[in-house]
């Protein structure tokens, strides 16, 4: 893979130097064009030059037009070919990254077996009955991961083995890792707690208060797109709209009014309300119920890519489910919430799923 990125980026340079240099020759052509042009008819009878000499010049014009369309066509064919050698490089080094993390994490299953099975192997009698212990430890602490709270946004937590449970359900239908849904909720989670929930107070502007200040807040809510449909929402799962809690506006621009767990807005929840309902098997879908919200978050996420399980389609798809783009070094925060949320999967699956496995 290295050898073809090296390649590719050898390719993009000599496309790039391509252009360039036609662009230079187009450049003497158009000023050999001009100067042409510049000639009159008078120019022509006062010059020296005999009338076999006017017409040879009149036909290098003709030349000259004919060579700027055949430079401007090559210039439009190189920049095409140059956009899918990068789309090409693009995605190698996507697969690269894919067989990097595939990689680490199959050598680090290895060694924890290995040293797992020489420790087994290595169990004398007496240390035989203390492993019993061991296991005995093991279960106690799977219990304890089970028990332990799993935070969510804007409605109250639950264990973690009861979000565990809707994640793998939610997998099963969608094809989007536990760990990785997960991982969202819990990034959601944490945005939340910087930025703090809203109650909506009026329905025609779309205004409202923060839940623990009480403080007015302009923007909770975009009425001509949500104010509606989150209206219906709520009155459909016996809500009172006005004690229910949405997100606020992020740094006092554009909207808030993001529902529950899942962080849908009024109008894209609507558009999913059929799908979440299938899924699960009921009417009336509920945003702040977390079994809804793990759902649609993983309907979502498979919608973005997420279900083929690699390291990079997961990570853009994070990073679309945050702002609507992929992944991109130009935009740190956007990027910053993709990583975040791969490393938080990460350590999801080690600390938390895998010493599950089998207790």
């Amino acid at each position: 893979m290295g050898k073809d990125i090296t390649q590719k980026s050898q390719v993009i340079d000599q496309l790039s130097g391509k252009i360039d240099d036609t662009h230079a020759s187009l450049a003497q052509l158009v000023r050999e064009t001009n100067e042409m042009d510049a000639f009159s008819l008078p120019d022509v009878i006062l010059s020296d030059k005999d009338i076999s000499s006017f017409f040879a010049d009149v036909d290098a014009y003709g030349s000259i037009k004919q060579s700027i369309q055949v430079a401007l066509g090559y210039i439009k064919q190189s920049k095409q070919d140059t956009e899918v050698a990068k789309q090409t490089l693009d995605k190698q080094r996507l697969q690269e990254i894919d067989a990097k993390i595939s990689i680490q994490d199959e050598q680090d299953k290895i060694k924890t077996n290995e040293a797992e099975k020489a420790r087994l192997l290595s169990l004398s009698k007496a240390q035989q009955k203390n492993y019993q212990g061991q296991i005995a430890q093991q279960k106690a602490k799977a219990a304890q991961i089970r028990a332990a709270l799993f935070s969510l946004r804007d409605t109250s937590a639950i264990p973690f083995g009861q979000a565990l449970t809707y994640a793998t359900q939610a997998s099963s239908k969608t094809g989007v890792r536990p760990a990785f849904l997960l991982a969202i909720l819990t990034q959601e989670s944490n945005l939340g707690q910087n930025v703090g929930s809203c109650y909506l107070s009026d329905t025609s502007t779309g205004a409202g208060i923060k839940v623990t200040s009480g403080l007015a807040v302009f923007n909770v809510m975009k009425p001509s797109r949500d104010i509606t449909p989150f209206l219906a929402i709520t009155a459909a799962v016996g809500r009172n709209p006005m004690q229910t809690r949405v997100s606020c506006p992020i740094g006092g621009s554009g909207y808030g009014g993001a529902m529950g767990p899942s962080q849908f807005i009024a109008s894209t929840w609507t558009l999913f309300q059929d799908r979440i309902a299938a899924a699960l098997g009921r009417s009336n879908p509920d945003p702040w119920n977390p079994q809804d919200a793990f759902m649609a978050s993983a309907l979502y996420l498979g919608d973005l890519g997420a279900g083929t399980g690699s390291y990079s389609d997961e990570r853009n798809a994070a990073c679309r489910y945050y702002s609507g783009r992929s992944c991109d070094s130009r935009s740190p925060a956007n990027t910053f919430y993709g990583n975040s949320v791969m490393a938080k999967a990460a350590s999801i699956q080690t600390n938390m799923i895998d010493p599950l496995s089998g207790v």
